[in-house]
């Protein structure tokens, strides 16, 4: 079993990952009073940086009950990486590294979507957690290929997420 490393310092509030958003793509998490919106910023040289909504008006108590677990397991895959910097969510824009730490929160994001409960919320979260990270950027590929726009909701991948994620809670809201 890996041991987590304790790191105090931070990076730019909001950052997380070693990359240039100016340049680089990124999954974008805009943290509002009321809801929040994921997005994928894709940059390349050839065309004009373009903004791919992934998630609209997620209630924002979903995001509370989920971004302190996105923070510490975005920041330990960093320190364990050899990365010496961590980040920390804000309200705001948040930028996440698009080649896999932003992949690996929009799994969860698109998880707890359609959660009705903060039991069913904590008990997917966990079950996120579990997940290997490249078992999390295989579902997130598989997730935005078919269903990836705020439209799916619901539906195909977004729903199987949310399934097999919150297999074993049980429907009084306590784990079965």
């Amino acid at each position: 079993m890996t041991t987590r490393k304790t790191v105090k310092t931070t990076t730019t509030p909001g950052q997380f990952g070693r990359f240039n958003p100016d340049t680089s793509g990124y999954i974008g998490i805009d943290v509002k009073k009321k809801t929040v919106d994921a997005y994928e910023f894709r940059t390349t040289t050839t065309a004009t940086p373009e903004r791919l909504d992934r998630v609209l008006d997620m209630p924002r108590w979903k995001w509370d009950q989920i971004a302190a677990v996105i923070s510490s397991e975005l920041n330990w895959q960093i320190v364990d990486g050899g990365g010496t910097t961590v980040g920390r969510v804000i309200s705001g824009e948040n930028k996440l590294c698009l080649d896999n730490l932003g992949k690996e929160a929009l799994v969860l994001i698109w998880a707890v979507e359609a959660a009705e409960t903060t039991q069913e919320i904590d008990h997917i979260a966990a079950a996120w957690r579990n997940l290997h990270p490249v078992e999390r950027w295989w579902l997130f590929n598989q997730t935005v290929t078919r269903c990836g726009k705020p439209q799916d909701a619901g539906h195909g991948w977004r729903l199987a997420l949310r399934n097999a994620l919150s297999t074993g809670f049980g429907p009084q809201g306590e784990d079965a």
